[in-house]
């Protein structure tokens, strides 16, 4: 018996058949299908945020546009700050559990602050024109927000930028509920005393 070196056995391909073809290809998912999924996910996160939380979505709101600096550096103190916290509960042994809660936590803050970083945003191009309204300043917010993202260079840094501007927004808007400051808390209607009166049914449409 000789051995022919030049022989090749024929693999089974479990897409295709037996053989060496290639079977059929998968199909693939265009890039703007993920954007609008992401886009309609946002609005829906944002449209339940503004309807359970509308006074302290209009306060956020409120303190990241008129102090869009100081909500940027307290959005990446936090940002960084909130890891290195975790890490340390976590290795000792009694915070591994608070660790790995506030690992969830945190990422779902994270997520929320990217919706209220468009918020935001959406609410500042609108106050451009002089129109203030919550739900056109969600949608728009979240529109532009996903159409710089598409870009390639500056498209990264805008996501980040939106990230720490809703995330130090959200910060200081919690730390003054802490604190129990209330004024200018409806961005819609002015001062405390309208917005803990009965609301408006014409109010309800913003």
């Amino acid at each position: 018996m000789t051995r022919d070196d030049d022989l090749e056995v024929a693999a089974p391909d479990v897409f295709g058949g037996a053989g060496g073809g290639s079977g059929a290809d998968l199909p693939t998912i265009p890039a703007w299908v993920g954007a609008v999924y992401s886009g309609l996910t946002s609005l829906l996160l944002g449209g339940i945020l503004l309807l359970a939380t509308p006074r302290f979505s209009s306060r956020l709101a409120e303190v990241g546009t008129t102090r869009p600096l100081r909500s940027g550096g307290i959005g990446l103190l936090t940002l960084l700050g909130t890891p290195v916290a975790l890490l340390i509960l976590f290795v000792t042994i009694v915070g591994i559990p608070v660790s790995i809660v506030g690992i969830l936590v945190f990422g779902a803050v994270v997520l929320v602050a990217t919706v209220y970083g468009a918020f935001v945003l959406g609410t500042w191009l609108l106050s451009l024109g002089d129109y203030r309204n919550r739900w056109a300043a969600l949608v728009v917010g979240v529109v532009v927000a996903a159409a710089v993202q598409r870009l390639p260079v500056v498209g990264g840094v805008f996501r980040v930028a939106v990230l720490l501007l809703g995330l130090g927004a959200l910060a200081t808007a919690l730390y003054e509920l802490r604190d129990g400051g209330d004024e200018d808390d409806d961005l819609d209607g002015g001062g405390p005393g309208p917005a803990d009166a009965d609301p408006d049914p014409a109010s309800l449409a913003e």
